[in-house]
């Protein structure tokens, strides 16, 4: 009788120590969870310059996090070419929103979102011509968002339209 209840006590004991355990490790987790969300309050806009991604040379990007996993963004890059008589210019326009799959400094994450297309030229300075268009744009990475500000993004995309194809861009910026 005696050493069932030692026994029963002892494992009360080893019970009762992992449950202390178990709501330590919660009470941690749940304090960093707080202090990613109050650091990712204070940094919701971004500024980068992203090269060979959704701009497909480089794009100057702005993005807010309208919430701690969801991110809505927009970006601009321009190219000029000419060939004695003849130029042309093309905008690109990215437009794009990105999903956080976790918190923190260190996030993976999926970008979908479209590239509106403007290109204008002239031939020979007499015919003028100029159009319009879309291109899907999905793609996911990984980001950096440091408490500094420091913003580093890897991200393959894959363009969606009358042509496709799988391009990889790096962003560098700023976040306040």
């Amino acid at each position: 009788m005696k050493r069932l209840a030692l026994f029963t006590l002892s494992l009360l004991l080893a019970f009762a120590m992992e449950v202390d355990a178990d709501a330590a490790e919660y009470s941690e987790q749940n304090t960093a969870q707080q202090s990613v969300s109050s650091a990712s309050d204070y940094r919701r806009n971004a500024f980068s310059l992203e090269l060979l991604g959704r701009g497909l040379l480089y794009s100057f990007n702005y993005d807010y996090l309208v919430h701690d996993d969801v991110a809505l963004g927009v970006g601009a890059s321009t190219y000029s070419f000419s060939s004695g008589a003849s130029n042309a210019r093309v905008t690109f326009v990215p437009v794009y929103a990105n999903y956080y799959f976790t918190p923190g400094e260190h996030r993976w994450f999926a970008s979908g979102g479209v590239n509106l297309i403007h290109a204008s030229g002239s031939i020979d300075q007499d015919e003028k011509i100029s159009g319009s268009g879309a291109a899907g744009i999905l793609g996911g990475g990984y980001e950096f968002r440091g408490d500094n500000g420091f913003l580093f993004r890897a991200s393959p995309y894959v363009f969606v339209g009358k042509a496709s194809g799988v391009w990889l861009g790096f962003s560098l910026g700023y976040s306040i």
